[in-house]
């Protein structure tokens, strides 16, 4: 129970607002007030004897100095400036003193603060005394910053609790798990989040518009899955982690740009996104997973880095409109049915690393003309070529044993230099 104000320091009288100030004195009610201040009950005292003071003469300089003590020090400055009958050599003193203890003491210099010490040690009674004021005050200044944090994260909750179902991290950072109304057209997402969490935004279809600040670090397996109306989201570089079908069936999402942290491009991340035509795959990716841009037929091309070493199996399946692709030296496996079904793929450059090539990595793609099969591929599958009906030319290697081309295609074989 309080018995003086924290915003005055009048003594209360009972009611739920302060005679003298008029705050509302409920939002400094609770019972988990922590500190690490282990003099605070000794502060406590002297702070009840100088209230007593106030109480029994109201002077105008032991109002100030509770003020000032318990943490007030906009109140306290607003005193000063108004009453033009203060002693300005007081004021000095005052606004000096509130001016200490927003920093620490021992890290003031200069002549103009020194000076400022020197009044208020007068006014104090000295330099031991205005250290011990200070160290009430730093005491206050700490409850009142506790309080101030506990009703902000009050109104944190409360806000998100709105919009969202949301859960508390151990960094005391937010999870969203849940958007509350799946018909809601924009949404922006507060800064207290970290993470968005998995199946966050699923099916949310009127979702056009979504801001996502640069706190979020992560995002979940199909936390968008099926918004079929989102057509343009920009990820933040904060984020370094995109969960499996996290944009899975984006029917109108049309570009994206992966952040510059992300190393792993998951399983059917942006697989059916039918109208996605522009991708940048950022440099430090080392791992595309299986199906991860399946049935995007209007991705007409796309950059794969130089630091990818795993093409996983169908990660291109049914791009139909993929017109050519270059494989960089830096992938060693082209899983299988990697590019089934890219019917308009007319040019493969496969880099010199590549090892193996999976089963019917190229099936109908009826475009293709000719293919180059690098030294270092050591594997090819089944039915590679089946369905590639404008394949007229193939050169391989003397030492790699496949008949699997198609009968009208003229394979070349690599000879050996010396």
């Amino acid at each position: 129970m309080l018995k003086f104000c924290p915003e005055c320091g009048s003594k209360i009288s009972g009611g739920k607002f302060c005679g003298n100030c008029g705050v509302d004195l409920s939002k400094y009610e609770t019972d988990s007030v922590a500190t690490d201040n282990t003099d605070a009950p000794e502060a406590d005292g002297a702070v009840d004897e100088l209230q007593a003071s106030v109480d029994e003469k109201q002077t105008r300089d032991d109002k100030l100095r509770v003020m000032i003590i318990r943490g007030a020090y906009d109140e306290a400055e607003k005193i000063c400036n108004e009453r033009i009958e203060v002693d300005p050599m007081d004021k000095t003193a005052y606004i000096g003193l509130i001016r200490i203890v927003s920093h620490n003491y021992k890290e003031y210099e200069g002549v103009e603060i020194a000076e400022h010490i020197r009044i208020a040690e007068e006014i104090f009674g000295g330099e031991d005394e205005l250290l011990k004021n200070i160290e009430y005050a730093k005491y206050y200044v700490a409850r009142k910053a506790h309080l101030d944090e506990l009703r902000r994260r009050m109104d944190e909750e409360r806000r998100l609790s709105e919009l969202f179902e949301f859960s508390v991290n151990a960094d005391g950072s937010y999870t969203i798990n849940k958007l509350k109304d799946n018909t809601a057209i924009s949404v922006v997402i507060p800064n207290s989040v970290t993470r968005i969490g998995k199946n966050a935004f699923l099916a949310c279809g009127s979702l056009t518009s979504i801001e996502i600040p640069d706190s979020v670090t992560s995002i979940g397996e199909q936390a968008f899955s099926s918004c079929i109306s989102l057509a343009k989201i920009e990820i933040p570089n904060s984020v370094t982690s995109i969960g499996e079908y996290a944009f899975f069936s984006c029917n109108s999402l049309a570009s994206i740009v992966i952040p510059d942290g992300v190393v792993r491009i998951e399983s059917y991340l942006f697989a059916h996104c039918s109208s996605l035509a522009s991708v940048k795959i950022p440099s430090g990716v080392t791992f595309i997973g299986e199906r991860a841009f399946s049935g995007c037929s209007r991705l007409t091309g796309i950059e794969i880095p130089n630091t990818v070493v795993n093409i996983d199996e169908r990660v291109f399946s049914g791009c139909s409109g993929l017109g050519s692709i270059k494989i960089p030296d830096s992938v060693t496996i082209i899983g299988e049915r990697a590019f089934y079904g890219c019917s308009d793929l007319e040019s493969v450059e496969i880099g010199n690393s590549v090892k193996s090539i999976g089963e019917s990595a190229f099936f109908g793609c009826s475009s293709l003309t000719s293919i180059d099969i690098p030294d270092s591929v050591t594997s090819m599958g089944d039915s590679m070529f089946s369905g590639c009906s404008s394949l007229k030319k193939a050169t391989v290697s003397g030492d790699l044993r496949y008949n699997d081309f198609p009968d009208n295609c003229e394979v070349m074989i690599r000879q050996e230099e010396n």
